[in-house]
């Protein structure tokens, strides 16, 4: 993603439910829905509000690991553009809609989990091997 681009967006917040996968329509590519509730903090209001937002993530390696990954409760970064279409209801009328589509999504901190000694094995904690050639 262009840091340079004024069609951008960076959420920081907490995941409000599991991630949910879909099949787009017309192109039956894959994505993933993310749902990323943030702060706005005010001087003169005691308690923040929530905002919530709903992001999209595409892609052939990143949506399906997105699926599997990313659990209710994970404290995430997004960074991405907006994406303007307009959508035409029922009614005939046309309004203009704004989709944010993630670039970039890691995982800050998940749930608390813990591990007993039965689950963990020694190949879990190898290092990766080193490559001593560029590979392409």
């Amino acid at each position: 993603m262009d840091s340079n681009s004024l069609n951008s967006f960076t959420l920081l917040g907490f995941v409000g439910q599991d991630a949910r996968g879909f099949t787009a329509k017309k192109t039956s590519r894959k994505f993933t829905v993310i749902d990323i509730c943030t702060q706005e903090r005010y001087r003169n209001k005691p308690k923040p509000k929530k905002v919530w937002h709903h992001v999209q993530i595409w892609g052939t390696l990143m949506a399906p690991w997105a699926e599997r990954a990313v659990k209710e409760g994970m404290m995430t970064v997004a960074k991405g553009r907006l994406d303007y279409h307009y959508l035409q209801c029922e009614c005939g009328k046309k309004y203009e809609t704004t989709d944010l589509k993630v670039e970039e999504f890691i995982i800050l901190r998940g749930k608390k989990y813990t591990v007993t000694p039965a689950t963990v094995t020694e190949t879990q904690f190898q290092p990766a091997p080193i490559v001593e050639e560029d590979p392409y």
